[in-house]
């Protein structure tokens, strides 16, 4: 029994894997079928060849680089700068009940202004600079790190509280032992939110506010009418998420490995 599972097992491995990139690669190929298509019906969308073509100019100079250093800048930044606030003040109203119930209203109020509605007051305080990106940033990705963050802690298991109140066990051991393990898989996927929302915010502060980075480029191709250029960030943009996604996906299985959601998924 034991040799049909391991050799079903390896036929699966042999067979599936081969398939599921032969379905990637035809996706792929259908989507440039469709971009062609698209291309030639409407004037303003460059064909993927002098696409590729720009993306590959743009690569070998240093404002495609630089552009993406300081949207990558922002964004970690940005995310850090919400993390030290949002990830501390989830702990503490997740373990008190009645820190919970008083500030739910105030944060779900305060979570329900549109990030980009402080654009005007950044770009009013501080111009077209890294401390009105961040302005956005870290205020747009605060918010589903605080509510995964409290969610989590308040998802530890009830029992758990209870033999903790019980047996008197001091609060260091209790933030170290329970608390801070058993709430980590939801802080990281409030992590992971909050930085598609922070690459997001960054990009929108430098198309929208005139900041550097690949919104600024962005807007300027398109203003001197450069539409490959334009088609060429926006897949450098397509590609540094997908980067960011890629490398979030390692860091929860480096650190949270062990949990059934991360074990059971797809490297």
């Amino acid at each position: 029994m034991s040799a049909l599972v391991i050799g079903g097992a390896r036929r699966r491995g042999g067979e599936l894997r081969p398939a599921g990139l032969a379905r990637r690669l035809l996706a792929v190929a259908a989507l440039l079928a469709a971009w062609a298509a698209a291309s030639a019906l409407v004037a303003g969308i460059a064909t993927p060849w002098d696409t590729i073509a720009a993306l590959a100019e743009l690569a070998t100079g240093t404002v495609l680089w630089g552009a993406l250093a300081q949207t990558l800048w922002s964004t970690l930044l940005g995310l850090a700068i919400a993390s030290a606030i949002a990830i501390p003040l989830g702990l503490l109203i997740g373990v008190s009940r009645f820190a919970f119930a008083s500030s739910r209203i105030l944060l779900d109020f305060l979570s329900a202004i549109p990030a980009v509605c402080f654009l005007p007051l950044g770009l009013l305080l501080f111009g077209p600079t890294l401390p009105m990106k961040l302005l956005l940033i870290g205020y747009g990705a605060c918010w589903p790190l605080l509510n995964r963050t409290t969610d989590a802690v308040r998802d530890v298991d009830p029992l758990q509280r209870d033999v903790l109140d019980g047996f008197d066990v001091p609060r260091r051991v209790r933030w170290w032992r329970v608390y801070l393990p058993g709430s980590l898989p939801g802080i990281l996927v409030g992590v992971r939110v909050a930085l598609t929302i922070a690459l997001l915010l960054s990009i929108a502060s430098e198309y929208v506010g005139g900041a550097a980075g690949l919104g600024g480029e962005l807007i300027s191709a398109q203003q001197a009418g450069r539409v490959d250029d334009v088609m060429a960030l926006a897949i450098a943009t397509a590609l540094l998420g997908v980067a960011l996604n890629l490398a979030m996906r390692y860091a929860e299985r480096a650190l949270i490995g062990w949990h059934p959601s991360v074990r059971g998924r797809p490297a």
